[in-house]
């Protein structure tokens, strides 16, 4: 299916109002106080915030492909989808879909026709060893998990009892989720971006990601690392590497265990917690 010129000429009109919300803000790192929280931050060129149907406000409904976009926030391309209703929106692209193709979001029951694929539904609707995106941590939370490119996480196993599915994510991580919540059949497109070489420092600093100066070029004031005569190796040569705060950069673990920390059953080290 292709669009006619003038249509897609109106429908750029049209999303320019609606889907696209002026620029994106740029905070360079700092913090809503103005103190900068991460470094080596700033310089990114001025880009437009696309938004995106990630809480799956339409539901039992059939939608159409009209087209798939680049956007600069994110490293997978959208697609643009027009429901039965009339409404557009964006939502994340998914491997092998073309554009014309129909989908269908919901878990309504109905001979569906070989044109019509279904792509979101609750967990306990989906076969074990599915591969499915964009999960839910909690219901009508929104897609919190899966979301970049080329990323697909495995439905392992689904108990109703419990109301409980056991899903493997893209780090190996086994966790828990609730069989009501939402999720997306498929994989997230643009699969070959694990090999994207910036191969420059400018691209670098159109992202927004600046220049980084090592500990040990820098002054005893400016850094832990810093100082001493002539050429130092490693940290100094007198302590462990530290951050700029003088914590431990090496081996110390910096993941933090939220509430939800009891769902995981297998980490990413494949230890089974404590």
């Amino acid at each position: 299916m292709k669009l006619n010129l003038d249509v897609e000429k109106n429908l750029n009109k049209f999303l320019g109002k609606k889907l696209i919300n002026g620029k994106k803000k740029i905070k360079s790192g700092r913090n809503n106080k103005g103190v900068i929280t991460i470094r080596h931050r700033g310089g990114q060129v001025s880009r437009l915030f696309r938004i995106l149907n990630l809480k799956y406000f339409f539901w039992n409904i059939i939608g159409i492909i009209l087209k798939f976009v680049y956007d600069p926030n994110r490293n997978t391309p959208l697609m643009l989808v027009c429901y039965l209703n009339g409404i557009l929106t964006y939502g994340l692209a998914i491997k092998d879909l073309k554009i014309g193709q129909f989908i269908f979001i919901g878990d309504k029951v109905f001979e569906y026709k070989k044109s019509i694929k279904n792509l979101t539904n609750f967990f306990f609707n989906f076969q074990n060893g599915s591969l499915i995106n964009g999960l839910e941590n909690r219901f009508l939370s929104g897609a919190k998990f899966v979301r970049s490119a080329g990323t697909v996480a495995v439905l392992l196993r689904s108990d109703r009892t419990s109301n409980r599915v056991l899903v493997r994510l893209p780090s190996k991580e086994e966790r828990l989720f609730n069989s009501k919540c939402i999720c997306t059949l498929g994989q997230i497109a643009n699969i070959n971006h694990f090999l994207f070489d910036i191969s420059m420092a400018g691209r670098s600093r159109h992202l927004g990601i600046k220049s980084v100066v090592r500990g040990v070029a820098m002054n005893p004031v400016d850094h832990p690392h810093g100082g001493g005569q002539g050429k130092t190796s490693g940290a100094g040569g007198f302590r462990s590497q530290v951050t700029y705060k003088s914590k431990v950069a090496k081996g110390q673990p910096t993941r933090t265990y939220g509430k939800f920390h009891t769902f995981i059953v297998k980490t990413r080290k494949s230890k089974l917690l404590q």
